[in-house]
């Protein structure tokens, strides 16, 4: 089970690469979606951050 406060590098294993990747297909498949700068990443740790990100 995913939970919204799950550490996406340390509990679930995504390094910052494969958060680009997921983001980059987010914005594909969501286009509406704001840009996310690369300094931005590091700040976007979890589920829930990224999730209020995009809202």
């Amino acid at each position: 089970m995913l939970e919204d406060d799950m550490d996406l590098e340390g509990e679930l294993g995504v390094d910052s690469i494969k958060q680009v990747e997921i983001l980059s297909a987010l914005r594909d498949r969501y286009p509406s979606l704001p840009e996310v700068d690369p300094e931005q990443i590091t700040e976007l740790r979890t589920i829930r951050k990224i999730a209020d990100f995009f809202t």
